[in-house]
């Protein structure tokens, strides 16, 4: 559409893609917001913590006032961190950079204590 607007049938195209588009999902509303709370949860059971970040996040940028949002979202942000930092030492060790590697996880140690 960018190259050629009028190119054989692309305004109809458009029109018909536009049209099947469901606005609710798009735009935020109810449904939406119930798709992205089933996905954070299934990726919460699932331990992909980032994932569940992102859709908590969404929520939250949706609907900041309801209820255990914020909640899930700092509980599936510090998961993501323990694996994050976890992840970090393991590469550490597996470089031979053994003290950086202890450093490290004694960092998951104290975020885990948190």
């Amino acid at each position: 559409m960018a190259i050629d607007p009028e190119y054989r049938d692309v305004p109809d195209l458009l029109a018909t893609a536009r049209a099947s588009i469901d606005d609710d999902e798009y735009t935020g509303g109810p449904r939406r917001v119930a798709t992205l709370r089933e996905q954070a949860e299934r990726a919460m059971a699932d331990e992909r913590w980032a994932d569940a970040v992102a859709d908590w996040e969404e929520i939250l940028r949706l609907e900041p006032g309801l209820g255990g949002v914020r909640e899930s979202l700092e509980r599936c942000r510090h998961r993501a961190t323990l694996i994050a930092v976890n992840s970090r030492a393991a590469e550490l060790a597996a470089c031979g950079r053994w003290e950086e590697a202890i450093e490290t996880l004694e960092e998951v140690k104290a975020l885990a204590a948190s």
